[in-house]
C-alpha cells in the first residue's frame, strides 16, 4: 500500500508540473499529448533549486511519469540518461538510477525534437541548461537499429552571455520507433546562471554584442569609417541591373503604368500588382514572425 501511494503521488506530481510550469526545456521528445503516445524528457520549473528532470511515457491510453530533483548545481557537468524498455522505463543521472516505473511505449509518428523550448512554456527561469551532446538510439534485442547523434559542442562553448539570446541549439530528426524496441536517450550538459544583470551591458556603441569577439568586429571610429569606405568601394563594382528601375520595378514586363512618385497597387487582368513610383510592376518577398520552435534561432554571433 505505501508503494502504491508513493507511485500515485509521483504521477500526480508530474501531471501537476505538466499543467503548471511555464518554464521548460525539452531535452528529447517525440510525442502527442492528446493522443497519449510517445515520450519526452524535460526540465520543468523556473528555479534550479528543486528543478525536476521528468520522463514521460505514454501507452496510447495514459501517460506515466517518473522524475527526480537531485539539487542540480551550476557550472558542473551532468550525464543524463533515460532508458525506455518494452515494459520498464528508467531515469539515470551520472550513471546512478534515480527513477523507475512500469511503462509500455506506444510510439508517436511525429519528429524527434531535441533541445527546444515551446513558445507556451518559454518563461525565463534562473537557470540555463546547456547541452553539448545528445544521443538517441533504438535497439531491438541486442542490435542497435537506429542512432541519432546531435553534437552541440560548438554552441555550448559560446560565452554564457550569448546563450541568453540563443539558448541551446534546437534540432529535429526522424526516428522510427517500433513497439517492443528500447529507446535510450543519453545527454551531456551543464547549468549556468540565467542572470541578465550580471552581464550587462550587452550592446556596445556600434550595436555589436559586447561578449562576442570575431575578426571583423569594429573597435574604434576609425575602423568604422574604414568599413564604410570599403563597402562603398565594393558597391561601386556592382552597378544596378539595367532591367530594373531604382525601386526594383521590372522594365521588361512589356507594360507600365503612369508614374505617380509613390508606391501603389492596382489590379490588371485579374491580378494585383505593386507599382513603383516610376510606374513599373514589382514584388517584394519576406518572412516575418515564424516561430522557431525546433530549429536554430537567428544567430547573434558576429552581430
Amino acid at each position: 500500500m505505501p508503494r502504491l501511494t508513493l507511485a500515485l503521488a509521483a504521477i500526480l506530481g508530474a501531471t501537476f508540473a505538466h499543467a503548471q510550469s511555464n518554464c521548460r526545456l525539452y531535452l528529447a521528445s517525440q510525442y502527442s499529448w492528446e493522443a497519449k503516445t510517445g515520450f519526452y524528457l524535460d526540465f520543468e520549473g523556473a528555479r534550479l533549486e528543486g528543478l525536476p528532470l521528468i520522463l514521460g511515457v505514454a501507452d496510447g491510453n495514459e501517460w506515466r511519469f517518473t522524475s527526480h530533483a537531485p539539487g542540480f548545481q551550476m557550472d558542473r557537468p551532468y550525464r543524463l540518461q533515460a532508458v525506455i524498455e518494452p515494459t520498464v522505463a528508467r531515469l539515470l543521472i551520472d550513471g546512478a538510477e534515480v527513477g523507475r516505473m512500469d511503462a509500455t511505449l506506444s510510439p508517436s509518428a511525429g519528429p524527434l525534437e531535441i533541445n527546444y523550448r515551446p513558445s507556451w512554456a518559454n518563461e525565463k527561469g534562473d537557470w540555463l541548461a546547456i547541452a553539448s551532446r545528445v544521443r538517441v538510439s533504438v535497439t531491438r534485442g541486442d542490435q542497435e537499429v537506429q542512432v541519432r547523434d546531435f553534437d552541440f559542442t560548438t554552441s555550448a562553448a559560446r560565452a554564457v552571455a550569448l546563450q541568453f539570446f540563443e539558448p541551446g541549439t534546437p534540432s529535429s530528426s526522424t526516428l522510427d520507433v517500433k513497439p517492443g524496441g528500447t529507446v535510450t536517450i543519453d545527454i551531456d550538459l551543464r547549468f549556468e546562471n540565467n542572470d541578465l544583470h550580471a552581464f550587462a551591458p550587452f550592446v556596445d556603441p556600434y550595436g555589436q554584442a559586447v561578449h562576442a569577439d570575431y575578426p571583423t568586429k569594429v573597435k574604434s571610429d576609425e575602423e568604422l569609417q574604414a568599413d564604410i569606405a570599403a563597402e562603398d568601394a565594393e558597391l561601386e563594382k556592382m552597378p544596378p541591373s539595367p532591367d530594373f528601375d531604382r525601386y526594383g520595378g521590372y522594365l521588361k514586363a512589356g507594360w507600365s503604368e503612369q508614374p505617380t512618385g509613390f508606391f501603389r497597387v492596382l489590379r490588371r487582368e485579374g491580378r494585383w500588382w505593386l507599382i513603383t513610383p516610376e510606374g513599373n510592376p514589382c514584388f517584394y518577398t519576406g518572412v516575418s514572425s515564424v516561430p522557431g520552435l525546433v530549429w536554430e534561432t537567428t544567430p547573434i554571433t558576429e552581430r
